[in-house]
C-alpha cells in the first residue's frame, strides 16, 4: 500500500493518499523531499487485532510456533 502511494505521487497525487482496502479505508500520509525521496511516511486509519500467538527462535535461527 505504501509503495503503491507512493508511486502515485509521481502522477501528481499529494500527501495523503487515500487508498481503499478490504479491511476498510486507510490513508498513506508522506513528506516528498526532491524527484526521488520521501520521508516521514505515515499509515494512517484503524487497527485492531486480527490474531495472537507465540514465535520461539532456535538455536540454529529457525523459527517454531510455540503452544498457545
Amino acid at each position: 500500500m505504501t509503495a503503491c502511494a507512493l508511486a502515485a505521487s509521481y502522477r501528481n497525487l499529494t500527501s495523503p493518499v487515500n487508498i481503499k482496502t478490504i479491511g476498510g479505508d486507510l490513508q498513506v500520509s508522506f513528506r516528498q523531499q526532491g524527484e526521488n525521496q520521501f520521508t516521514d511516511i505515515y499509515l494512517i486509519g484503524p487497527a485492531v487485532k486480527v490474531f495472537e500467538g507465540q514465535i520461539e527462535v532456535t538455536p540454529d535461527g529457525g523459527m517454531r510456533v510455540a503452544n498457545v
